[in-house]
């Protein structure tokens, strides 16, 4: 296992059994996903997935790197949402819109607000 990528895709035909359905939930081609799952399992030296019918279903080992797997993907997740989100700096323009009778009430207050951002 190389990247993110590799890890993204094996969870995606995990989840959804098919290369197709994982490369349309993913946002890649068919090929793609197919391609990655022969080259993690190359690298691995270990088959991730036995096919039955029209659908791949994990080997003891799949099920193995799925629980690693998504114990990595959660703590993507909590890159996002605990570094990631601490950008602190605020762009970007806000346009209010008010009856007129709540233009003079707010109007200290917009102020306010422009100067210190």
């Amino acid at each position: 296992m190389n990247s993110w990528d590799d890890v993204r895709i094996f969870l995606g035909l995990a989840r959804h059994g098919t290369s197709r359905k994982a490369a349309r939930v993913l946002g890649l081609n068919q090929s793609t996903v197919s391609r990655h799952r022969q080259q993690l399992e190359t690298a691995s030296g270990v088959a991730l997935f036995e096919r039955h019918a029209n659908r791949l279903i994990l080997t003891q080992a799949g099920l193995e790197f799925e629980v690693i797997a998504e114990e990595i993907e959660e703590r993507f997740a909590a890159l996002d949402r605990q570094v990631l989100g601490r950008d602190v700096r605020l762009r970007g323009h806000i346009r209010v819109s008010l009856p007129d009778l709540a233009i003079a009430p707010l109007a200290p207050v917009l102020a306010a607000f422009r100067q210190c951002y």
